[in-house]
Parts: C-alpha cells; structure tokens; sequence
C-alpha cells in the first residue's frame, strides 16, 4: 500500500472515529450539551482536527442521520422484491420503517429528534445530489406515484401525500420511543392499525 493510500484509510478511520464518538456521545449526554471541543476530546484529537473534517454539529448531525437512513434503506430495498404490488409495499415498508426506528431508538432521536435548527438544510432540494435522506423520499413519492397509476389511490399530490405517510408513522415510532412500556393498547395493533389508517386515507375508495 502506497503512502497515498495509508493517507486515505487514515483520513476514512478518524471521520469514522469522529462520527462513533458523536453518535455516543448525543445518546449519552444529549446534542445540546455536546460541543465540537468533547467530541475531539473523547478521540484525543484537537479540535482543529474535527474542523478538518466537519464544518459544525449540525453536518455531524446530517451524517449520523444518513447512515441510519442507509440501513433503514437496505431493510427496504430488500422488500420490494417479493411484494410487486405497490400498495404491499408501501405497507410493509412503513412498518419497517417503525420497526427499525423502534429497535434503534437512540440513533432515531438523534436523527429526527435533535434541535433543528443546527440541521444544515431546510428542504430535500438543498441536501447533495446523492442524499439518501433524498432517495428514500424519492422512493416514497414513487411508490404513491404508483398506486395512484395503479388504481390504488384517488388522485393526489404525491409530494403532500408522501409527507403525510412519513409525518403519520414518525409520530408512532417518536410515542413508542418516548414510552417503550406502551400498556394504553396493544402496541403491534397500534402500529398496524396507524399504517392501515394512513393508508385507506388515500384509497378510491375509503369504505374498502
């Protein structure tokens, strides 16, 4: 391995040791409390350092967001190939979505629960062109896209539509985060009842 290389795998190890000691440290002592100073700190690297790599909090923030977005958009991707129908898919991909949320609860708060106002965009159009946050959405809107051409759904704006289904099972996976012993009902008939609902609000026809 050239020198050119080592420099590489170097630089790719500490953004990777930077981006592990912020996630730990936003689940541990909250992002507020967190400064750019103690997450240099806890890798024993200076400050500078970590400016050398991130801009601010906030970019750390879109990063550590977007790796959970990543794995969340395998476990989808996964799905598409045994459920062809697409209102199955957007089914089973809502659920997955709650499910995933709900078996990483941490780095969701991290994600979606943090202050926005340090998030370093304010719309899907600002974030990079290779965004996964971008993707999934995009994935979203054509999976109602299709149901709409499919029969599936009346006639809607895919954009609005696509935020009301992620608005819906954000604020499920946000209550059975903030209360993991759930006991007011059943959490899995909450959970698929909540979908179902979101769902047939969009149907031809809701009696159905």
């Amino acid at each position: 391995m050239g020198s050119q290389e080592r420099r590489a795998r170097h630089k790719e190890e500490l953004r990777k040791q930077i981006l592990d000691a912020a996630r730990e440290l936003f689940a541990t002592e909250g992002y507020e409390k967190v400064s750019m100073r103690r997450i240099a700190e806890r890798i024993e690297y200076s400050p500078k350092t970590i400016y050398l790599y991130f801009k601010d909090k906030g970019e750390i923030l879109y990063h550590l967001g977007e790796a959970f977005l990543a794995r969340l958009g395998v476990k989808v991707d996964a799905l598409a190939g045994n459920r062809p129908d697409p209102e199955t898919y957007l089914r089973a991909g809502l659920r997955a979505y709650v499910d995933f949320g709900l078996e990483h609860p941490n780095e969701y708060r991290i994600a979606f629960l943090t202050d926005a106002r340090d998030y370093p965009y304010r719309s899907l159009d600002e974030m990079p062109a290779d965004s996964i946050s971008r993707a999934l959405q995009r994935k979203l809107g054509d999976t109602v896209r299709a149901c709409i051409e499919r029969g599936l759904f009346r006639t809607i704006d895919v954009e609005v539509a696509s935020h009301v289904l992620w608005v819906g099972v954000h604020g499920l996976t946000c209550a059975l985060i903030t209360d993991p012993d759930y006991r007011w009902v059943d959490r899995t008939k909450l959970i698929d009842c909540t979908i179902d609902t979101l769902i047939r609000g969009f149907k031809c026809d809701t009696s159905s």
